[in-house]
């Protein structure tokens, strides 16, 4: 049986997302073999304390992002809305459709007073 080999995948943008061996997984098309890596399990970490992805492939190449790219994608990221704001903004919406409702309904009494 021969040695495991170690892999690596990419998204889109380059951004090593995901590594594996053949010991448990075989590689696609467009994974790329990691050289000079041996052993069972892909124990190199992938991913930063933040989530963030720590390798891209630049010219072929598995290389560490730089502090500054991970602090302007970290920047740029969205922000998730608390539960409080979640809720408000459901309740905007709410008090939204209901004063909708309310003026079409004085408008038919006003409509149906004015017809009688």
């Amino acid at each position: 049986m021969g040695e495991d080999q170690w892999y690596i995948r990419t998204d889109a943008a380059g951004l090593v997302v995901r590594g594996f061996t053949t010991a448990f997984e075989q590689p696609l098309a467009g994974d790329i073999l990691v050289s000079g890596q041996s052993g069972r399990h892909f124990n190199i970490p992938l991913t930063s304390d933040r989530g963030q992805f720590l390798y891209r492939i630049n010219a072929g190449t598995m290389v560490t992002r730089s502090q500054a790219e991970l602090d302007a994608e970290w920047a740029a990221r969205p922000i998730p809305k608390t539960p409080d704001q979640l809720r408000i903004e459901q309740l905007e919406q709410q008090l939204a459709q209901q004063s909708s409702d309310m003026t079409s309904l004085m408008e038919f009494v006003s409509d149906a007073l004015g017809a009688g």
